[in-house]
């Protein structure tokens, strides 16, 4: 598994977790709130614990800057890069 894949997968579990759901429920494509019926609350948790995770900062003065799982992994990729 690529240090890609494992992120996502991490990312996923992080998701899944927060909204009480198999891994397996979330996928990159989802959109947190639509598909997988976030509530504000719960994105503000799930940036704290992706933040805590990967050592980065992840804006939520825009909630709708990550619209789905896929939006998280892209931005935590690029955060990791440019580190």
């Amino acid at each position: 598994m690529s240090d890609d894949e494992r992120l996502a997968v991490r990312v996923r579990d992080i998701v899944a977790t927060e909204l009480n759901r198999s891994v397996d429920e979330v996928a990159e494509r989802d959109r947190i709130v639509e598909d997988l019926g976030a509530d504000d609350l719960d994105r503000v948790e799930i940036i704290m614990r992706l933040e805590e995770e990967f050592g980065i900062q992840i804006s939520t003065e825009d909630p709708d800057e990550f619209p789905t799982v896929g939006d998280l992994v892209a931005h935590i990729r690029k955060a990791n890069a440019e580190a």
